[in-house]
């Protein structure tokens, strides 16, 4: 992809940057989440949010699943929040990027952790994904 912005480009890199020992953006709330975000070029982010859930039967989980993708825009939308403050902080006097969530890129999986037939309930990863423009 081509980058047109290089300094803006750079700028987001550095906020994003979580690796070990580094001051980037810390976007873990509890232990059984996380959200991670990969820059892709200047005017787009992926997003991959993953949380650790537990339900009763199949037919619970697909009721939960409204409630997990709302907690889901909920911590991501918090995310971008903390990435904006990261940046001004960072960055004084430059502008801060906007960032929309493109709805037709959202998706979404359960990956099964424990499945017994005598437990009275299941663990279970949720995962949720979508690409983010930035203006």
């Amino acid at each position: 992809m081509l980058i047109k912005d290089y300094q803006k480009y750079l700028n987001l890199s550095r906020v994003l940057n979580s690796t070990f020992g580094t001051d980037g953006a810390d976007n873990k709330a509890f232990n059984t989440q996380s959200v991670k975000f990969d820059i892709l070029d200047d005017g787009m982010l992926k997003c991959r949010y993953m949380m650790i859930v537990n339900f009763g039967s199949d037919t619970m989980m697909r009721e939960m699943m409204r409630r997990y993708r709302t907690e889901a825009m909920g911590m991501l939308e918090a995310a971008l929040d903390r990435i904006k403050e990261e940046y001004r902080t960072q960055f004084p006097g430059l502008d801060v990027p906007k960032f929309s969530i493109m709805e037709e890129t959202i998706g979404e999986e359960v990956e099964f952790l424990t499945f017994g037939p005598y437990k009275g309930t299941r663990k279970a990863y949720y995962r949720f994904g979508c690409l983010i423009e930035i203006t």
